[in-house]
């Protein structure tokens, strides 16, 4: 539940419109865009990397585009996604995350509602993850609800994302690795070791941040040649908060590696819940601004509906 004062500032703002053109959502601010969300399949050159359900482009309130989807050295990067690396289902290696291994894949099922406001704008819909190499053919592992919501804010675009996982049969352990969860893949002007910055919660930055555990994390670097950002803050009821980082040393790629912490498993009945909040904009917010605003959004999901 927001807050009474970020209501208020909420109403003084723009509206939020989610619009479906068949293929996409398309989210935007006062008519401006905010983000994309594909529900139908988008095709890649090599099949193996089409993938539907995902975030991209995300735009700052410039017009920058801050994402990129499928770039030459990691085809299986989509925007913002979701998806499980080193894992185990009914005994079996499970990939969910490298789509080259074809062992699994995840795809949108469908858009479960839209809305639109003067408050919120977004959409829940449904994945599924999919096991490719059992001996009786593809078998759904887990169900998948995406919920995003994006708030009428034009100095900024902040919307929250919340991904519910429910194991739909059998267990799906996830197995420890580096990186594997909800992913993100910056735009090619942040490409290279110098392309993009990174500060954390704890002071880290992108040479000695890797592998280390933050609350917030904020990305940030020049498109255009102008300056951009996108902060990631991860909800303190989220499981190991504060979660473990994938940064990458010379691509703009961000993780929040929760198997980092060792395996775990999603079994029936219990779902897995995490919850995300991302504030993009084109100026870059002090350390102290984003620890403001990671305590907010922290207060606002502990506040009683």
């Amino acid at each position: 539940m927001l807050s009474a004062a970020l209501l208020l500032l909420l109403l003084q703002d723009a509206r939020v419109d989610c619009v479906d053109d068949g293929k996409s959502l398309l989210v935007t601010v006062g008519g401006k865009n905010v983000l994309r969300y594909h529900h139908a399949v988008v095709e890649q050159p090599d099949p193996v990397f089409s993938r539907s359900g995902y975030l991209h482009p995300i735009w700052t309130p410039s017009g920058k585009i801050i994402t990129n989807d499928s770039p030459p050295n990691h085809l299986h990067h989509h925007g913002i996604w979701s998806a499980w690396t080193s894992s185990e289902f009914q005994g079996r290696k499970s990939n969910f995350w490298e789509s080259k291994e074809k062992q699994g894949k995840v795809e949108c099922v469908k858009v479960e509602e839209t809305f639109s406001g003067p408050v919120s704008g977004g959409f829940r819909a449904r994945h599924r993850f999919i096991n490719l190499n059992g001996p009786d053919g593809p078998k759904v592992a887990l169900e998948e609800v995406w919920e995003v919501r994006v708030y009428p804010l034009t100095d900024r675009y902040v919307f929250d994302l919340t991904s519910t996982q429910t194991a739909v049969e059998h267990p799906l352990v996830i197995k420890e690795y580096r990186y594997g969860g909800i992913g993100f893949r910056g735009c090619a002007d942040w490409e290279g070791k110098a392309g993009v910055e990174y500060l954390t919660s704890e002071g880290k930055g992108r040479v000695d941040g890797h592998a280390t555990k933050a609350s917030w994390v904020l990305a940030s670097g020049k498109i255009g040649g102008a300056e951009a950002s996108i902060g990631f803050l991860s909800h303190a009821s989220n499981f190991r908060h504060p979660q473990p980082l994938r940064i990458h040393p010379d691509e703009p790629f961000f993780n929040w590696a929760v198997p980092q912490g060792g395996d775990f498993t999603i079994e029936p009945g219990k779902p897995y819940v995490a919850r995300y909040r991302f504030v993009v904009g084109d100026a870059r917010p002090t350390a102290a601004q984003m620890t403001a605003l990671w305590a907010r959004y922290d207060d606002e999901i502990k506040a009683p509906k």
